[in-house]
C-alpha cells in the first residue's frame, strides 16, 4: 500500500479567513522533507497554495514519520491511501463556507437596495436610513465572501499543487535513520526515540556538508550497521542450512526422501 501526504500552511484559517492565512516557512519544510530524502519544490505557487502534495508513493510508515514532523512546524497535513489526487476536498469545504457567507450577505443587498430604490421613489424619507442599514448588513459578509473567494481562487482554488522532487538521488545518509528504524521493534519508545531524533538530525546535517567530518563519521556507522546486518543474515543462513541439512538426512533415514 502506497500513501500521499498533503500539507497546507492553513488549519483553521481555511474555511474561516483564508486571506489571511500564515505564510509558508519554506526553510523549515525543506530542512523536514531533505531529512525524509525528498526536495521541496519553491515557487510562487506552492508558497501561496490552499494545499501541497509533499509526497506520494510512499509505504505507510514512512508517510506517517513525514506527517508528524511537518505538523512539527506548524502545518495542516493528512496522510491518504493512494496517489491519484488532484483535487481538494477540504479546499472546496472551505469554498462552501464562502457561498454560506455570500448568499444571505448578497440578499440583504438586493432586499435593502430595492427598499431604497422604492423610498427615494415615493419620497418615504423614513424608510432610507433602514434601507441603507440593510445594505450595510448585506455588503459586510458579501464583501467577506469576496475577499476569501478571491484568496481561495489565488492559492491555486481546490487544485493540489505538487511541492516536492525526488529527481535527485536519495542521500546515503537517509540510511542512517532507515537502519536504526528497526530499533523501534526491539527497544522501548522513550529510548529509541531520541536516537531517531538524533539520526535525523545528523542527517539534516551531514546533507549541508557531505564533504565534513560529520557526514565521513555518519558513513562509518552506517558502515558498521550494513556490516553488522550482513553479519546476522550470514549466521541466519548457516543456521537454516544445517537445519534444512538435518531435516533431509531425517527423511532419508525415514526412507521418505531420495
Amino acid at each position: 500500500m502506497t500513501t500521499t501526504v498533503i500539507a497546507s500552511r492553513h488549519r483553521r484559517t481555511l474555511r474561516l479567513l483564508p486571506a489571511l492565512g500564515p505564510s509558508l516557512d519554506v526553510d523549515a519544510v525543506r530542512e523536514v522533507m531533505a531529512r525524509h530524502g525528498l526536495e521541496f519544490v519553491d515557487s510562487q505557487e506552492t508558497r501561496r497554495a490552499n494545499e501541497l502534495i509533499l509526497a506520494s508513493g510512499l509505504p505507510p510508515t514512512s508517510a506517517m514519520a513525514l506527517a508528524e514532523d511537518l505538523r512539527a512546524i506548524g502545518l495542516h497535513v493528512r496522510v491518504l491511501d493512494g496517489t491519484r489526487f488532484t483535487r481538494s476536498r477540504r479546499v472546496s469545504s472551505a469554498y462552501a463556507w464562502v457561498a454560506i457567507a455570500a448568499i444571505p450577505g448578497l440578499g440583504f443587498c438586493y432586499l435593502g437596495v430595492t427598499s431604497l430604490m422604492a423610498a427615494l421613489q415615493y419620497g418615504a424619507a423614513a424608510q432610507v436610513a433602514p434601507a441603507i442599514t440593510t445594505i450595510v448588513m448585506g455588503a459586510i459578509p458579501s464583501l467577506y465572501a469576496l475577499i476569501n473567494y478571491t484568496a481561495l481562487q489565488r492559492g491555486g482554488g481546490a487544485n493540489l499543487r505538487i511541492g516536492f522532487d525526488r529527481a535527485r538521488p536519495v542521500s546515503e545518509t537517509k540510511l542512517l535513520s532507515d537502519q536504526l528504524s528497526d530499533l523501534e521493534r526491539v527497544l522501548p519508545s522513550h529510548v529509541a526515540g531520541p536516537l531517531l531524533e538524533r539520526a535525523r538530525k545528523l542527517e539534516a546535517y551531514a546533507r549541508r556538508d557531505p564533504d565534513g567530518q560529520a557526514a565521513a563519521e555518519l558513513r562509518a556507522l552506517v558502515d558498521e550497521l550494513n556490516a553488522s546486518a550482513d553479519q546476522e543474515a550470514v549466521a541466519e543462513a548457516r543456521a537454516l542450512r544445517e537445519e534444512v541439512l538435518r531435516a533431509r538426512r531425517a527423511l532419508q533415514e525415514t526412507g521418505g526422501f531420495s
